[in-house]
């Protein structure tokens, strides 16, 4: 008797260690990896005084969505409404994480091959590890989500005069293999991140935005598992189009799309200048198109992980051997009083 209650006692303790950091190892929710791209802002504290001068008149990103990687071209035309000629500082960040009211939060990776032109010439970008020696104090970058980290934003120099109109062109190509966590579920995917919000930095409203999303490698609109938001977003065959027009962005504004592509970190992606052509032949005809299906998908369900599974066995068996445990215990109380009962 004494030998089995010390196996129970023995197996039940495994089990609550196991229940136990099963717990421990419950994954942060959101959606992790994900590529994503944003409108271009100022980053120096130095710099912020001069954003309430500029507009952001009209912003037209293209975007072709690949099996696991994505190409990103933004074209921004800004407006300076003083009569002072100055210099600013724009860029993005390399990575971060922002809040989402349905997946929690969205952790966003690097952006790879950056290039930039201003009224249609190259001009140079900088990492802001290329500064960190001469960064003395790391709160001269303007925007809190820098982090600790110096190297953890592009950069490059945009030029003003008076009342002058710029034309500011982006390209990049970013990873989308991604994952997507709830507790202990986990389900692997792809996701590409549109961060507007940084636009509300600027002057006033924002005339007109849109983002073209070309679906490449003949993935479908039944291949987008979940769209946000839900609304001003259309489809037209093998495109999306999301449209704003004078609008202030805010969280609520950031596309995030969770679709089945192919969860491959190695993506080959290197020969960015077909890729920039490809982007560059987008048919836009969409764009002067007044009739267009409205989109809608929200599944953003994962399935039930095998961690999981093993956490919900491993607490019933725990279960179960502990009632036997409580059995058996009192059995032998019973026969200890039965045996008490005879001496006497």
């Amino acid at each position: 008797m004494k030998n089995r209650l010390a196996v129970l006692y023995i197996t039940l303790l495994f089990q609550l260690i196991v229940v136990q950091n099963g717990f421990a190892n419950v994954a942060p929710p959101g959606i992790w990896n994900a590529g994503h791209g944003s409108i271009p802002h100022a980053i120096f504290l130095s710099d912020t005084s001069l954003v309430d001068n500029i507009q952001m008149k009209e912003e037209l990103v293209l975007v072709n969505i690949y099996k696991s990687f994505a190409v990103v071209k933004g074209r921004y035309m800004f407006r300076n409404l003083s009569d002072k000629s100055f210099k600013i500082r724009l860029g993005y960040p390399i990575n971060g994480e922002n809040n989402q009211s349905i997946v929690e939060t969205v952790r966003y990776d690097d952006l790879y091959h950056l290039q930039v032109k201003i009224d249609g010439k190259p001009t140079e970008v900088f990492s802001l590890d290329d500064l960190a020696d001469s960064l003395v104090d790391l709160k001269q970058i303007g925007f809190s989500d820098a982090g600790n980290y110096a190297d953890n934003w592009y950069f490059w120099n945009c030029s003003f005069s008076k009342h002058s109109t710029v034309i500011v062109e982006v390209y990049f190509i970013v990873n989308t293999s991604a994952f997507f966590t709830k507790g202990y579920e986990k389900k692997e995917g792809n996701a590409f991140y549109y961060i507007l919000h940084t636009g509300s930095s600027w002057h006033d409203h924002i005339e007109e935005g849109n983002i073209l999303i070309n679906l490449k490698e003949d993935i479908s609109l039944d291949d987008i598992y979940g769209i946000i938001p839900d609304t001003n977003i259309y489809a037209d065959r093998s495109q999306l189009i999301y449209r704003l027009k004078n609008f202030k962005p805010t969280e609520k504004d950031n596309l995030l799309i969770w679709y089945r592509g192919m969860n491959d970190s190695a993506s080959s992606y290197k020969n960015k200048d077909q890729l920039y052509l490809a982007i560059d032949s987008t048919d836009l005809s969409i764009l002067s198109k007044e009739k267009l299906v409205p989109f809608s998908k929200q599944d953003f369900s994962t399935p039930v992980a095998d961690g999981e599974i093993i956490l919900i066995v491993s607490v019933v068996i725990g279960l179960i051997l502990f009632v036997g445990l409580i059995y058996l215990l009192i059995r032998t109380i019973k026969k200890f009083i039965r045996f008490i009962k005879r001496i006497n």
